[in-house]
């Protein structure tokens, strides 16, 4: 019968232990889960400590009250035993550390569990043994006064268990867990308990030489129950002093509070949290029961035997449970750490034939029955068909560097600010047939349901395809099934089949190893070339497993599935410029043709040809150029702003001659100055796949390409002029162009790790995203300078500063490998690397440095040379026209002076930031038109964009505008009047009431990063009481909508012409034909209920400017037709007829009203 009952015992030991330990994971994941929900997706706010601090009281306080519970229960029948706590519970010398100690360990436990995992702190604590036996020789000598009592048999064990725990942590399905607050947390619980045992000891060796009869806690000394009633005893006693500490710790944690929980920590945990929360609790307590019950029924040999064991089992349960594959390493790692605890345990001269003896001879049945319960539980767990052992296949040759993290820590630095980048993590809008999908979690955010947002959607089944290229013909075979999922990066590719769902990469590799890699795509793009939508094709696939455990992968076409994502886990596209230098996961592109030398199915290969994406630069340039001249790396930063739209880069072409004999595609963002584009008349049959948005030319050169322009201008788009001194040039000789702005705009990029070694900052290597985590923006305390042309307008404190940082934007030839590609190019992305996650504020004189570097997000302080020089030549010719109130201006030559300070406090945001989203806003809209471009966009999570303007807060002005719009409405006339109101009111809200238009119809402002909200209205239920005597109309909606809201109406036909304040005076002005044009009304105000009585007719002081039709055609045809009180006007509201045919001609007053004033100028309605 003993057997049995310890049989159940143990069974019921493990298993709490083990679901303490899952549900305390369970519970710090959920805690994780709301900190990444409420703050920025790399916010270092993260501090389990509170959570875990009311963890460990409510795990301590409740395993007190079960044993007391037990011990009231147990001791009804004895007439002994029926004290609570032992005499020596509260001595300063006894209890007292020991409870101490206990609590600490238990507090250590589960930090380690916050900031590893289960199975890492389950896996350090079977070290537990070793720092038992350091104590305990301590003790012995300098306590007990005896030899230290390690033998050679138990430090051969103590090797053993280092050597399997060692395994154990490098295999990566537990290894990638492994940081430095987890083991240092694991290792201080071990020596926690381990002291508390040795000081234990300490004190029943004192209370032996006192005379006491000491007796063992188990049933050799008593009966059961008495051994039992003991066990309580002693564990009560130990945690009624754990859990004063805790108690202290908890009212503590509950009243500074936590910010990611609202309330009470406790009742989140014991409520909200689930049954995660109750189970960390509660097994807590049971699993210290249990083992207590074994413990009576055993000797305490065989208990630490078990122990063993239990520590085993926990790690086993918790590699199944979270899906840490355990490889065959792993496996004789956990056999060794088993192995030399069994010796360490034992530790006489005949463990080994003891052991074997009692089992083949049948003796000590008691013992063999224990022996086959761990190896049981070891063995059931192995052979389990939903466990880890379908995870060993392919693994054997794994490399101890992990390079993708599951983990909510390790990788916070992969986490990019959404202040310093382009990126709003948002599921993006259903378009055509295709869907978008998330798979890290439903992503909603305010405008969801009105931007056509749709919720995550769960598969287990997905068939990747992420090339811009449809799948070859031959391989339509086994496409899909009703079960799998197909996601298609670009709608070209997937034109044949209908259904298909897009993907957000970078919200799918958050925390993730190849997060970087996607974030700074136009790098790695240029680093791989044509090899680039392989690695993606690979990321994706890899990134769909990870995140979607139990789930399948293969490639479009392919006939191989793919389950486990251990299987590749050594590719690492960091590695090299060469596909099959990054150990590349060959299987999953599919197919059984012929591959070429990097095992790429040549069927692949060949749809290369098919298309071209090119960005202009250079390759390798000759040593000799580079040593007596340099390069400018802000040639490469351009190319850079190029690649970031392209699907892949074919080509890198020289940008003098970038459209000869090329038919792909091509985004033309350079500077040209004198020299002109060659060009031949075949050229022009490419004319659409070439994108000219963000040129600097001059006159000379404009000419020499004027044939080419005009007929490009006529038959494709309007030209893109960098600088207004070009638009003015263009225009000067009637070609359509708009001032552009700088594709530099666009840059977002998160940067890359760099080493800090080197004498000079440039010349530190790129290291791997993994090394280290990047600075949050808080901590970013860098003072970047580049090429400040007036060293005495800057400060000695600031150009001398700690945190300065001087750089040069040329590349000399003593650059280490100056004249490669990717030595340049390496050169550049380590400047835009220091910008994005190093610098507070860039001071610099370079166009290329402060262009950039505002797109992150980052201030600029641009010095201006008293004599109009700027580092590439003279600014008066004009080159930067029109760019540099986006940032901070030191002016001399204009009496604009230092007026900065020291920069040691707040820097506030570029003062242009409103320009750069117009500019950033107008770019996006016309690249758009191109789907390779927008696919592209959307699938590195590049749109929506994040408005710069956000962080500059325009106070006293309106915020809430509405529109009312019903069918055909949606025109370029009512895109240009919501225009309007963004033009004067970026940070505002507007509201478009309609029940026919869609939201998808005016998405292109929501991803531009305005706040524009499309709903639908019910014309009745606004009619409140105030208003049910009034002969109320369709013609009073919008009276009834500012009454609900508030805000200022604007039609259709209206334009704002400047900002309205928050102090402007109630009131309306209407159109010719009676009906509103613009009218402004609080929230409920009594004026708008006797308007509609009609004894509420008071004039404005405000007005708006109401033409006739006959006066909107003289507006829009007549140059010399002017509108004196236009300066001084609210607004200007066209004749709805003419407005809706309108012809503007260039220079006239409607030129001036309607078109200069734009969010979207590369859309031109107007002629020469």
């Amino acid at each position: 019968m003993l057997p049995i009952i310890v049989f159940t015992f143990t069974a019921c030991w493990y298993y709490t232990s083990s679901k303490n330990a899952i549900a305390s994971q369970q519970l710090v994941q959920i805690y994780a889960q709301l900190n990444s929900d409420i703050h920025d997706s790399n916010s270092n706010d993260f501090s389990p400590l509170a959570m875990i601090a009311v963890l460990t009281a409510l795990q301590l306080i409740s395993g007190l009250v079960i044993s007391w519970l037990l011990h009231f229960f147990l001791s009804g029948g004895c007439r002994d035993g029926r004290t609570l706590l032992l005499p020596d519970t509260w001595n300063k010398t006894g209890g007292l550390p020991i409870g101490s100690l206990h609590f600490f360990g238990c507090l250590c436990t589960n930090m380690g569990f916050a900031f590893g995992s289960a199975s890492v702190v389950q896996v350090i604590k079977l070290l537990e043994p070793i720092e038992t036996l350091l104590l305990a020789a301590i003790f012995n000598i300098y306590f007990f006064r005896k030899p230290h009592g390690i033998t050679w048999k138990k430090a051969f064990s103590v090797v053993i268990i280092v050597l399997g725990t060692s395994m154990l942590l490098v295999q990566k399905g537990i290894g990638k867990h492994v940081n430095l607050y987890s083991v240092i947390f694991a290792l201080c619980s071990g020596l926690a308990m381990a002291a508390r045992n040795v000081v234990k000891k300490r004190n029943l060796f004192l209370a032996s030489t006192k005379g006491n009869n000491i007796k063992g806690i188990n049933s050799g000394f008593y009966g059961w129950k008495t051994a039992a009633i003991n066990g309580l005893v002693n564990f009560s006693s130990v945690t009624a002093v754990a859990a004063i500490p805790a108690s202290i710790f908890l009212v503590s944690a509950e009243i500074i509070g936590s910010s990611q929980i609202e309330g009470s920590i406790v009742i989140w945990m014991l409520k909200s949290a689930g049954k995660p929360g109750t189970e960390a609790v509660f097994f807590h307590g049971l699993y210290n029961m249990f083992s207590i019950a074994v413990l009576t029924l055993i000797s305490a040999q065989s208990h630490s035997l078990l122990n063993v064991g239990k520590r085993i089992f926990n790690v086993l349960s918790v590699a199944i449970v979270f899906r840490e594959p355990i490889t065959r390493n792993g496996y004789f790692g956990l056999c060794l750490a088993a192995f030399g605890g069994i010796l360490y345990t034992y530790g006489s001269d005949t463990v080994i034939f003891r052991v074997f003896r009692n089992i083949t001879r049948g003796r000590n049945q008691k013992r063999i029955i224990i022996f086959m319960l761990v190896l049981f539980s070891i063995f059931s767990l192995i052979i389990n068909k939903n466990g880890i052992d379908d995870n060993l296949k392919g693994v054997d040759n794994y490399s101890p560097k992990s390079y993708i993290d599951n983990g909510m820590l390790d990788y916070s630095n992969a986490l990019d600010d959404n202040q310093n980048s382009g990126y709003f993590p948002l599921t993006l809008p259903v378009t055509d047939s295709s869907e978008i999908i998330s798979l890290t979690q439903p992503i909603m955010n305010s405008n969801a349901k009105q931007t056509g947002l749709v919720e995550t959607k769960k598969s287990s089944k997905y068939l990747v395809w992420m090339f811009p290229f449809p799948p070859p013909l031959n391989w339509y075979k086994s496409l899909s099934s009703i079960e799998e999922t197909i996601i298609c990066a670009y709608s070209y590719a997937c034109t044949e089949f209908k259904g298909y769902s897009r993907i957000n990469l970078r919200e799918l590799t958050i925390g993730t190893y190849f997060y970087n890699y996607i974030h700074d795509h136009a790098y790695h793009k240029i680093r791989h070339t044509k090899d680039f939508p392989y690695h993606i094709q690979a990321i994706t696939m890899l990134a769909l497993l990870q995140n979607e455990p139990g789930s399948c992968v293969r490639t479009l076409g392919g006939e191989n599935e793919f389950c486990d994502n251990s299987q590749h886990q050594s590719y690492d596209p960091y590695a090299s410029v060469f596909l099959n230098s990054t150990n590349y996961p060959y299987p999953y592109l599919g197919g059984n043709e012929n591959t070429d030398k990097n095992h790429v199915p040549l069927v692949l290969r060949s749809m290369f040809a098919s298309e071209n994406f090119a960005i202009w630069g250079a390759e390798d340039i000759p040593f000799s150029f580079m040593s007596t001249g340099g390069y400018n790396s802000g040639e490469d930063v351009q190319s850079y702003a190029s690649a970031t739209w392209l699907p892949f880069i074919s080509e890198i072409r020289s940008k003098d001659v970038a459209l000869v004999d090329y038919t792909g595609y091509y985004i033309a963002n350079s500077f040209l100055g004198e020299g002109a584009m060659t060009l031949h008349e075949s050229d022009y049959g490419n004319m659409r796949n070439v994108s000219m948005i963000s040129i600097y030319s001059t006159e000379k050169s404009i000419s020499a390409m004027e044939e080419y322009l005009r007929r490009y201008t006529k038959d494709v788009e309007a030209f893109g002029a960098r600088s207004t001194l070009t638009d003015r040039v263009m225009k000067g000789k009637k070609i359509k162009s708009y001032f552009s702005a700088c594709l530099t705009l666009t840059t977002d990029m998160q940067g890359a790790v760099l080493a800090d070694q080197a004498e000079y900052y440039i010349q530190n290597e790129i290291l791997k995203p993994n090394t280290r985590k990047l600075p949050s923006p808080q901590e970013k305390t860098k003072i970047v300078l580049v090429d400040v042309v007036d060293r005495k307008v800057v400060p000695d404190s600031v150009w001398n500063s700690e945190n300065a940082i001087h750089f040069r934007a040329d590349i000399k030839g003593t650059y280490k490998d100056c004249g490669t590609k990717m030595g340049r190019y390496g050169y550049s992305y380590k400047l835009l690397s220091t910008y994005a996650n190093q610098a507070k504020v860039i001071i610099t004189s370079r166009i290329h440095v402060g262009l950039p570097a505002a797109a992150m997000g980052v201030p600029v302080i641009f010095i201006e040379a008293a004599n109009g020089g700027l580092p590439g030549g003279k600014q008066r010719v004009g080159r930067v026209e029109g760019l540099l109130d986006i940032f901070h201006r030191v002016e001399p030559l204009h009496g604009k002076n230092w007026t900065f300070g020291d920069l040691s406090g707040k820097i506030p945001p570029n003062v242009g930031n409103h320009l750069a989203d117009r500019y950033r806003a107008s770019f996006w809209h016309r690249l758009k038109k191109t789907h390779f471009y927008e696919d592209n966009a959307r699938t590195f999570g590049m749109i929506p964009l994040q408005r710069l303007g956000q962080k500059n807060i325009m106070k006293g002005i309106k915020e809430n505008f509405h529109f009312v719009l019903s069918t055909g409405d949606l025109c370029w006339q009512t895109q240009r009047a919501i225009e309007h109101v963004f033009f004067f009111h970026p940070n505002s809200r507007v509201f478009v009431h309609s029940n026919v238009i869609q939201p998808a119809d005016l998405q292109v402002f929501v991803e531009s990063g305005y706040d524009l909200v499309v709903q639908q209205y019910d014309a009745d239920s606004l009619i409140e009481d105030v208003f049910l005597k009034l002969p109320i109309n369709k013609s009073h909606v919008p009276f009834l909508l500012l009454w609900k809201y508030g805000g200022v109406f604007v039609s259709k036909n209206t334009l704002i012409t400047k900002e309205i304040h928050d102090d402007t005076e109630e009131g309306l002005v209407l159109e010719e034909d009676g009906s509103l044009a613009l009218a402004n009304f609080n929230k409920g105000s009594k004026n708008i209920v006797d308007h509609l009585k009609l004894v509420w007719l008071h004039k404005p002081s405000w007005n708006v400017t109401v033409l006739a039709e006959g006066d909107t055609v003289k507006c829009a045809e007549d140059v010399t037709w002017t509108l004196e009180e236009l300066d001084s006007n609210l607004a200007v509201s066209l004749h709805p007829s003419g407005f809706s045919s309108i012809n503007i001609l260039i220079d006239t007053t409607c030129y001036k009203v309607v078109e200069e004033i734009c969010i979207f100028c590369d859309e031109l309605h107007w002629e020469y």
